[in-house]
């Protein structure tokens, strides 16, 4: 680990013996000298002090850790690498999603790193036939908070794997696979998402022990970033300060557009087991929403119904969404009146926004909703 250290100030006495006349002649330089003089004349006294102070050397300011500190870029290809045995063609790339708990990774404070080989997104809600992402997301302060399933798998599974170290998860499920432990206070997770990894049409599908190739892989990346994390002082992974900003309320958002809305539990609709905080999330998903005081707010009229979801604070999200590779294919700049920035994923009569205003993000398929929110909160 590294540490800054502060030398403390030294102080050098340099004395310096010489007549009155020296003394007189150096007095505009020296301070704190004495003369005594004799009878006849003469001058005998103690020495002229003379103190020079050496500067206090400046602490160097320790470097935030990045994605190149974190990340194996050739573990990345290996784990990136499928059943057709070529080289993987391995670009930075940020997983779409519909949804924006999983994208709040910077906002809540941490670090995402994420790469995909194959070809790029047509839709935000599914990983491209042949294509696969691995990331790594690290988000200081949410140890405490650890569940085993991580969101990736089924059923919770018992962090007893020994990576470099940690008790780790290490896992395949649904969405693919999934290593995640706690290094310090901060959650680690490492996964690969692809499709039809359970379906049998993945890109993996047909490799010798593909299961035990990718984990081995994912192992891999994560033995670095824990290593990584380890070693660095709690400075190096201050990426960014969660704001406090101001929740907002269905009934604040039922006020701006006039109408009554009610709270959409995290999950199914209502969910009265819905986690009240952090502590009692059931994935890594939850905890970020439930970190950054996510709202989804519903509007219900006979058959049809609304949504809207709104993190405060979380305005710089819609940038990054904006200019990241492989959401900026998908999501196209729109204009909202009163928004500060508008990108829109639309498919046939389907329309999904992400906007900002007022410092906070929003999320609706709804024009209209889109429209009176903008207004009110910019």
């Amino acid at each position: 680990m590294t540490r800054t250290v502060t030398t403390r100030p030294t102080t050098r006495l340099t004395r310096v013996r010489g007549t009155a006349a020296v003394l007189a002649a150096g007095a505009l330089l020296l301070t704190g000298c004495g003369t005594s003089g004799e009878d006849d004349g003469t001058t005998a006294g103690p020495a002229a002090a003379s103190r020079t102070a050496t500067p206090t050397p400046t602490p160097t300011p320790v470097a935030l850790l990045t994605c190149d500190d974190l990340v194996d870029s050739s573990a990345v290809a290996t784990t990136l690498t499928f059943a057709d045995g070529k080289a993987p063609k391995v670009v930075e790339a940020l997983q779409p999603d519909l949804q924006m708990d999983p994208y709040l990774i910077t906002e809540a404070g941490g670090l995402g790193c994420s790469y995909r080989n194959g070809p790029e997104p047509t839709q935000p809600d599914y990983v491209e036939d042949g294509a696969a992402y691995v990331g790594v997301e690290v988000l200081p302060g949410a140890g405490d908070y650890f569940v085993e399933d991580a969101g990736d798998t089924d059923e919770p599974v018992d962090p007893s794997v020994d990576v470099a170290g940690v008790q780790s998860v290490s896992t395949c499920g649904p969405l693919g696979c999934l290593v995640a432990g706690v290094v310090g206070d901060s959650w680690v997770r490492v996964w690969m998402h692809t499709s039809g990894w359970e379906q049998d049409f993945s890109p993996y599908e047909g490799m010798p022990d593909r299961e035990k190739t990718v984990l081995g892989g994912l192992q891999a990346i994560a033995s670095r970033a824990y290593g990584a994390l380890a070693e660095a002082p709690a400075e190096a992974y201050a990426w960014r300060a969660r704001g406090e900003a101001t929740p907002v309320t269905c009934k604040d958002l039922s006020a701006a557009v006039g109408k009554k809305a009610e709270t959409w539990g995290y999950g199914k609709p209502l969910d009265k087991d819905a986690p009240a905080g952090p502590e009692d999330a059931k994935s890594f998903d939850q905890v970020l929403w439930m970190l950054m005081d996510g709202t989804t707010c519903r509007w219900k009229d006979g058959y049809d119904e609304d949504f809207v979801s709104v993190v405060p604070g979380a305005a710089s999200l819609v940038e990054r969404l904006a200019t990241s590779p492989d959401e900026d294919v998908l999501y196209r700049p729109t204009t909202i009146s009163g928004a500060d920035q508008a990108i829109r994923y639309c498919r046939q009569d389907y329309c999904e926004t992400f906007f900002s205003a007022g410092g906070d993000a929003y999320q609706t398929s709804s024009k209209s909703l889109a429209k009176k929110l903008a207004a009110t909160a910019s």
